[in-house]
Formats: C-alpha cells, sequence, structure tokens
C-alpha cells in the first residue's frame, strides 16, 4: 500500500480513574508524561495534539500503513513503561484512520475514535 496521510487516535485508559484515586494533579502529571512520551517517539513532521480527556491526536503525513502500526505498537508500549514508574499502570489503546479524497477532520477523527475505542475493549 503506498504511502498515504494517516491518523492515529489514541487515549490512556485509566486517567479518570488516576484522577479519582490520586486527585487530579497526579492524573494532570500523568497525561503531560504520556504527552512526552508520544512527542518523543513521533517523527519531528508529526503533530501531536490532546483533544480532550484524556485522548491524543496524532496526524502523520506520508506514512505507510506498516510504519503506521508500528507507531502504534510502539505507542501502547511507552504508555504502559509511563506507568510502570508510578502508582499506577497507565495503559493506551490507539485507532488507526486513513484519510482519502472523501475524507474530512471530522469524519477521520470519528473513525479513528471508534477503531481506538474497539482496541480498547479489545484489551480490557
Amino acid at each position: 500500500m503506498p504511502a498515504g496521510r494517516e491518523r492515529c487516535c489514541s487515549a490512556t485508559s485509566t486517567s479518570k480513574h488516576l484522577n479519582d484515586q490520586h486527585g487530579h494533579p497526579h492524573g494532570d502529571a500523568i497525561l503531560l508524561a504520556c504527552a512526552e512520551a508520544i512527542n518523543a517517539h513521533v517523527r519531528q513532521c508529526d503533530l501531536v495534539s490532546r483533544i480532550g480527556g484524556d485522548e491524543f491526536v496524532i496526524v502523520a503525513d506520508e506514512i505507510s500503513s506498516a510504519a503506521t502500526e508500528a507507531l502504534a505498537q510502539r505507542l501502547r508500549g511507552l504508555v504502559i513503561s509511563a506507568g510502570e514508574s508510578g502508582t499506577a499502570d497507565v495503559t493506551m489503546s490507539v485507532g488507526l484512520a486513513i484519510i482519502d479524497g472523501d475524507t474530512n477532520g471530522t469524519s477521520l477523527i470519528a473513525e479513528a475514535d471508534a477503531a481506538m475505542y474497539r482496541d480498547k475493549h479489545h484489551h480490557s
């Protein structure tokens, strides 16, 4: 498959639990650690943004499907590693979507979000 524009939408799955158990400052610190870990392992040209709650979106332009899946696997491992140094495990679920000529930003995020929730339920 040729390289294209893919979006990887991911969410930490334990942030609410951490906020409830340890308070919002601890949850915020975990989200910051997740954001820093994601930023450290994407390409300089990729865009990383927190889109709300515990959800992040990564826009990776000109990347193959295989490279995108490899990125998703790395991100799952990175967040788990970040959680092991703290008071609770933090996991990441990842959904992938590809942009094509008929896809707008809203439907692309919705597609990636739906895939992320399928991944979350598959691994829980």
